[in-house]
């Protein structure tokens, strides 16, 4: 079965070319694999074929034609840890996308749980696929409505731990903005700027406000464990924050040490030096406690999950 994906260039990637562009947009293929599906005509530039080194421009649009089952591995291994007959709460492990984008279909936890379960789930939220931890999903619309709602009012609350590398503060409040990181080679990278750093700066208007309250937990041979408390949900917050606030997650190919392992990573050419800074082969972000009370039941609900042993591993002797 095919199915196609269109994705419209936007102005901050316009400028690359074809093949370096998907690499970066759609990391779940290689740049030599991209190439490959550009020759085969399995990617229309403006409904035309196109060669790799073809430059993109603002408002093209790119078109994938996506064979189901080619779709890329993940880890299927979640857990259900509550479930009633409004929500179901899950354990999602890393390696995993919460919902279909790209090349992923099958392999998400939205299908898994609609398909293992035999249940009509609907996601109100999500975390990125190396993210590990709590996923909630509505069971009917009404419910889903209402838990976005919580969301939009910030009536959801949710706690991350997180391990850096640095000695991190026994506690820090990064109240700020988040906004493009135009000095990055990355696409989507962003980078956190505190209040008192924007005291003389002039805004585009596309700056995105962020809270978030951090405290040490326990620090181990440079490294910190860190708890992260979201007061704003922003797209990369913590790990966007932390990486400004100079304490960058472990594991993070996007926001770690050095960013162009990434693009070694979704080039299929990442080397044993890359793999020893990173440490682990996933970021070592954990979204650990979500807690929230349903308006039209007024019956609260509280989880929380264990740290992965990963994690946990890096502060033992």
């Amino acid at each position: 079965m095919r199915r196609k994906i269109s994705s419209v260039v936007g102005k901050n990637t316009s400028g690359m070319r074809l093949d370096l562009w998907l690499s970066s947009r759609f990391n779940y293929n290689s740049r030599s694999k991209w190439q490959e599906l550009i020759r085969n005509k399995d990617v229309l530039l403006n409904n035309k074929s196109a060669r790799p080194s073809r430059i993109v421009a603002e408002n093209d649009i790119v078109e994938l034609k996506t064979n189901v089952e080619k779709e890329p591995d993940s880890n299927t291994n979640y857990t259900v840890i509550f479930e009633d007959e409004n929500i179901i709460a899950l354990n999602k492990p890393p390696d995993l996308p919460c919902h279909p984008s790209g090349a992923y279909f099958h392999k998400t936890l939205w299908y898994l749980v609609v398909n293992d379960l035999k249940i009509k789930a609907h996601i109100v939220h999500r975390l990125d696929r190396e993210t590990s931890g709590i996923i909630v999903m509505a069971k009917n619309p009404a419910i889903a409505k209402e838990l976005s709602e919580l969301f939009v009012k910030k009536q959801i609350h949710k706690t991350y731990v997180a391990a850096v590398h640095g000695s991190f503060p026994e506690r820090h409040h990064s109240m700020g903005y988040l906004e493009h990181f135009t000095g990055s080679v990355l696409l989507k990278k962003r980078r956190f700027v505190a209040l008192n750093e924007n005291k003389f700066k002039s805004f585009s208007g596309n700056e995105e406000t962020s809270e978030t309250y951090f405290e040490l937990i326990k620090e181990h041979r440079g490294l910190s464990l860190v708890k992260a408390i979201p007061k704003t949900g922003r797209f990369h917050q913590i790990r966007a924050t932390l990486y400004s606030l100079g304490f960058p997650v472990v594991g993070d190919k996007y926001y770690g040490l050095d960013e162009t392992i990434f693009l070694r990573f979704i080039s299929d050419s990442m080397t044993q030096e890359d793999k020893k800074i990173l440490i682990l082969d996933r970021q070592a972000l954990h979204a650990k406690t979500l807690d929230f009370t349903l308006p039209s039941t007024g019956k609260p609900y509280l989880f929380d999950t264990e740290i992965p042993l990963e994690i946990t591993s890096l502060f033992n002797d």
